[in-house]
């Protein structure tokens, strides 16, 4: 699987769920 297959299934992902979960993640990855 491709890099660029694997940064849009991310953003699918984040697409998916609320701002609070999104920014939660956010802090986890950075």
């Amino acid at each position: 699987m491709h890099p660029n297959d694997k940064a849009y299934g991310i953003i699918e992902f984040f697409s998916c769920i609320t701002i609070d979960e999104y920014m939660t993640y956010m802090l986890m990855f950075v």
